[in-house]
C-alpha cells in the first residue's frame, strides 16, 4: 500500500509503502484539513489511486473528523 496526503487536494506528500492495509504517517499539521488517498501495488501493477477522504487531526495521534 502507499499512501498520498496533501493539504490541498492538488499537491501531494507521498510517504513510504507498507505491507499491510496500516500505514504510519508522521509530522502532519493539528487543526488543518486533509486529503488522504491510497494505493496498491503487487507483482501484477500498481492500481489507481483511491478515492480521497478528508480529515483532521485535533491534537497528538487523535484523528477529529473522517469523511468519505
Amino acid at each position: 500500500y502507499y499512501t498520498r496526503v496533501s493539504l490541498d487536494g492538488k499537491d501531494w506528500f507521498k510517504f513510504s509503502e507498507s505491507s499491510t492495509r496500516k500505514v504510519k504517517v508522521k509530522g502532519l499539521p493539528v487543526g488543518v484539513n486533509l486529503y488522504v488517498q491510497m494505493q496498491l501495488g503487487n507483482g501484477q501493477g500498481i492500481s489507481p489511486w483511491s478515492n480521497t477522504i478528508t480529515g483532521m487531526i485535533a491534537g497528538s495521534n487523535v484523528i477529529a473528523t473522517v469523511h468519505k
